[in-house]
Order: structure tokens, then C-alpha cells, then sequence
């Protein structure tokens, strides 16, 4: 009967390849998982009531007081100059002669 011993160069140098080929071919198999989809229908209703009070109160202030005093002094200078007057018949009397200086008085 021969003996074999455990502690020979070829046990001691195949065990350990041997558990580290079977760890690698366990864990390096396995395909990786495919991703499932999962489609979910999510109704969510959201009611916000926000109150919205703008009031504008404006007051515009307008008072418009125009005084205007328009002070325009007009210098008119009348010249007077004198008429010669035809001699009137002395028949007719004064009244002729003193409704012509009238008359020129007018004119001017």
C-alpha cells in the first residue's frame, strides 16, 4: 500500500488553483440582470387656491391755477395835421364853417 501524503508539492500547489478556478467560474457566470421596466400610472392632483386682491388707489393731485395779467402798454401817437378849408359863402352864416372843422376833427 503506498501512502500519499497531503503535503506534497503537487497537492499544495493544485488545491488552491483549484478553489480559486471554481470562486472565479461561480462569481464570472452569471449573466447581469436585465432591467425590467416598470411603468406606474401616478394621478396627482394639486389644488392651490391663491387669493389675489391688487387694488390700486392712485389720487392724482392736480391743480392748475393760470393767472396771467398781460400788461401791454400801446402808445399811438396821432398826428394832427391841419386841413385847409375852402372859404364859405358868408350867405350860409357860421353854421357851415363850424360843421366843417367838425367834419375835420373827425377825420383825424
Amino acid at each position: 500500500m503506498t501512502h500519499r501524503s497531503t503535503s506534497s508539492p503537487r497537492v499544495l500547489f493544485l488545491a488552491p488553483l483549484l478553489l480559486t478556478l471554481i470562486f472565479i467560474v461561480a462569481c464570472g457566470s452569471s449573466a447581469p440582470a436585465e432591467p425590467v421596466v416598470v411603468e406606474k400610472e401616478v394621478i396627482r392632483e394639486v389644488i392651490k387656491e391663491v387669493p389675489v386682491i391688487k387694488e390700486v388707489i392712485k389720487e392724482v393731485p392736480k391743480e392748475v391755477v393760470v393767472e396771467k395779467q398781460v400788461l401791454k402798454e400801446v402808445v399811438v401817437e396821432v398826428v394832427a395835421t391841419a386841413v385847409p378849408v375852402k372859404k364859405v359863402e358868408e350867405k350860409r352864416g357860421n353854421a357851415q364853417v363850424g360843421q366843417q372843422i367838425q367834419d375835420t376833427a373827425k377825420a383825424d
